[in-house]
């Protein structure tokens, strides 16, 4: 019996297509689990009692195998040894049939459930080995002013949140540029970070500010859903209400005219309070348009908000106040989202002839000064929403040079001087040639390390310890390691020489699962959480006779052909005198038996395979 990871859709603005039936999916390829009373994401363990279940015995041979079993005192359960002696109570009790309390706890354990009287032994149609893997990483987070991991913030104390998506994918697996789709905007968020961080009196606004880059965002909203599912339930240092507004950026590389649009939310811009904030927030974007040389627009409230984390928010806190800033009005400007072809030529990331890969580490593109804008746009627009000053505000700047760097970094070769020195040293294995975004199953990825390593480079600060300090922060007094995070780089060269020179970074950069809350709350046939897999793959083996043994050909093919090819009777001719063993016959004769008997078994598992497995009904018609 084969089960197949199957996809299906979830939530309101989902983007994702649904894979033809049939078709089977390349190695590595995300697939859907199919809601199944058992799942095949995970290894099913028999039941135990501390009171009732001995220790493992093993049985005596039987027809020269050796088998193992759990031999019980008073259950149904079948045993392979004489029990003890049970107690007068269990002797008088009947072999009853598991309640409904007790079946359920046993099928969720990968037991399916069966119709009463119906027999279910340990490890009856139970799965030896995990055949699918959940998409999973880590979102990147930090804050402009020091927030304690382990402790929480009061209710009455608000922040910005800034966010943006971090990976892509395409058709082919771990092929994913993913230039407009994402590189563009979470490059702009840590150039915009970068220019908060150094801005005069940054330290002490009112509000803090959030910058968080959420990963598996390509597959229904993986790092967002499970950031909003955080905060409500207290795993997260601070919690939903703690979000005084919220800024996205989506796609803004590909914007016509200078012109950036500002989407909201329409049905959450119905309450009075809520709209008042939305106003506040859409304002403090316009005044930081034209320093930065951009216009903003609103596409009207009675479009809806396109894809986008925010409504993954909204569905957990409806009166949330939240913008998402993008390049597109109704439609996505970017031909090739989602595709191998999103790549640095689709940005105009253009460089002139005969420049070595460090010099154009170094060149300022002319998409790279458009970037900065945005940048600078956003930087300026969170100072104003932390309660920054309206005047001190126009002397934040985004780097050219520090986005130029990025996109670079990210898009063309991660192999450069500059990410080699905000790396620590054992992290040289995530550098390479052609920068990949895929969210993938193993974690963290090398976009989650290598963004880690970047933000905490831009928006963190030298510290004086050495090697042993800077590993071990809790063990010298004045760290604080409940505030920051601790990185022994490798330091830049040192001048001419091939040696670095490396040195500790203090850091308000950390992780938090991007895994979908589907998998924690073991809910697999989830229509509102993201249950997207890998699929785990062997090798395929196969074994290759040239030359195929007299002793199984010639005999029976003999056989075969005198019985088919005479029209008279059998006897008028001889049949060849060869030596026909009795296995040989044995054999066919086994296998025309296991053939029939395979055709019996699926025609009537087939044919009950509703009250077998439970299938579900099909799913209906969903938005997200």
């Amino acid at each position: 019996m084969d089960l197949g990871c199957t996809r299906t859709r979830t939530g309101r603005s989902s983007l994702t297509a649904t894979a033809p039936s049939g078709t089977r999916t390349a190695p590595g390829s995300p697939t859907r689990i199919f809601p199944s009373p058992f799942s095949c994401c995970r290894t099913p363990t028999r039941p135990s009692s501390s009171k009732s279940v001995s220790e493992p015995t093993t049985c005596p041979r039987r027809q020269g195998q050796r088998r193992s079993s759990r031999c019980a005192r008073c259950s149904c359960w079948p045993t392979c040894t004489p029990p003890p002696a049970p107690s007068p109570a269990c002797a008088a009790a009947r072999c009853r049939a598991p309640s409904a309390s007790t079946q359920k706890s046993r099928c969720s354990e990968g037991f399916p459930i069966f119709p009463r009287g119906f027999p279910c032994f340990p490890g009856m149609f139970s799965f030896p080995e995990i055949v699918c893997d959940p998409l999973l990483d880590y979102n990147v987070w930090s804050s402009l002013q020091p927030i304690n991991a382990s402790a929480r913030l009061p209710p009455e104390q608000r922040l910005v949140l800034a966010a943006t998506r971090v990976d892509s994918h395409s058709f082919f697996w771990n092929v994913a540029p993913g230039a407009e789709a994402a590189v563009g905007s979470f490059v702009v968020l840590l150039a915009a970070a970068q220019a908060l961080q150094a801005a005069p009196g940054s330290q002490r606004l009112p509000r803090n500010v959030l910058f968080v880059f959420f990963q598996g965002e390509s597959f229904d909203y993986i790092g967002s859903s499970r950031l909003a599912f955080d905060m409500e339930h207290d795993k997260f240092p601070l919690r939903l209400e703690n979000i005084g507004a919220f800024l996205e950026l989506g796609q803004v590389a590909l914007r016509n005219d200078s012109v950036l649009w500002m989407h909201t939310d329409p049905i959450s811009r119905r309450n009075e309070s809520v709209e008042s904030q939305v106003q506040s927030l859409l304002a403090a974007l316009r005044a930081a348009g034209p320093g930065a040389g951009l216009s903003l627009r609103e596409p009207g409230q009675s479009q809806p908000l396109p894809p986008s984390a925010l409504q993954r928010f909204l569905r957990a806190r409806r009166g949330l106040p939240g913008v998402l800033l993008a390049d597109h009005r109704g439609a996505f400007r970017n031909r090739y989202f989602q595709s191998i072809y999103d790549t640095a030529e689709s940005l105009g990331l253009r460089y002139p002839e005969g420049l070595s890969p460090e010099q154009r580490l170094e060149f300022v593109t002319d998409t790279a000064q458009a970037l900065a804008q945005v940048a600078t746009l956003v930087a300026r627009a969170l100072f104003s929403l932390a309660g920054g000053a309206a005047g001190a505000a126009e002397s934040i700047r985004a780097d050219p040079k520090t986005v130029t760097r990025l996109l670079y970094g990210f898009l063309l070769n991660s192999n450069n001087s500059w990410f080699q020195s905000v790396i620590k040293p054992d992290q040289r294995g995530i550098l390479g040639p052609f920068p990949q975004h895929y969210v993938a199953v193993s974690s963290p990825t090398n976009t989650t390390q290598l963004l880690q390593a970047v933000l905490g480079n831009l928006t963190g600060a030298s510290a004086n310890l050495s090697r042993e300090q800077c590993q071990e922060p809790g063990k010298t007094p004045g760290t604080l390691p409940e505030l920051y995070e601790y990185w022994w780089v490798q330091g830049p060269l040192d001048g001419n020489s091939s040696s670095r020179i490396p040195g500790c970074v203090r850091s308000g950069v950390r992780l938090s699962p991007a895994l979908s809350p589907a998998f924690e709350l073991r809910r697999w046939d989830s229509r509102e959480f993201s249950t997207w897999t890998e699929s785990r793959w062997k090798d395929v083996r196969a074994r290759l006779f040239l030359v195929a043994s007299r002793e199984l050909e010639l005999p029976t093919l003999a056989l075969l052909l005198s019985l088919l090819c005479t029209k008279p009777p059998i006897s008028q001719y001889p049949i060849p005198k060869f030596p026909i063993p009795v296995f040989q016959l044995l054999t066919l004769a086994l296998g025309v038996l296991v053939l029939l008997l395979s055709l019996l078994c699926t025609f009537l598992i087939n044919s009950k395979a509703e009250l077998l497995f439970g299938l579900p009904a099909p799913p209906g018609p969903s938005g997200y």
